[in-house]
């Protein structure tokens, strides 16, 4: 795999946090049960302590394939895709 590394940053509704925690939960169980669709890593989730935010740290082949990733799994969120360069940290393949 051609792996690039990805940020998605999540912002949501306070209201919404309990549906949120409910699928990211789900997403996180995802890899350790090898249940990622072929072709996606998520090497870490961070979770803002002063705002309802999220940052997922990604291995992809593309922007687009794992955008059509977080669309099929609809995260009750608003969310926005960069690509990063790792150069300390985070493992190349």
């Amino acid at each position: 795999m051609n792996a690039k590394t990805f940020v998605v940053q999540h912002e949501w509704d306070s209201a919404k946090t309990s549906e949120v925690v409910a699928v990211v939960s789900k997403i996180i169980e995802d890899p350790k049960n090898g249940k990622l669709p072929k072709g996606f890593n998520l090497l870490g989730v961070l979770l803002s302590k002063e705002a309802p935010k999220a940052h997922c740290v990604w291995q992809s082949e593309s922007k687009a394939s794992l955008e059509q990733l977080l669309s099929s799994v609809n995260p009750p969120t608003k969310h926005s895709v960069s690509e990063f360069d790792p150069i300390y940290g985070i493992a190349k393949e």
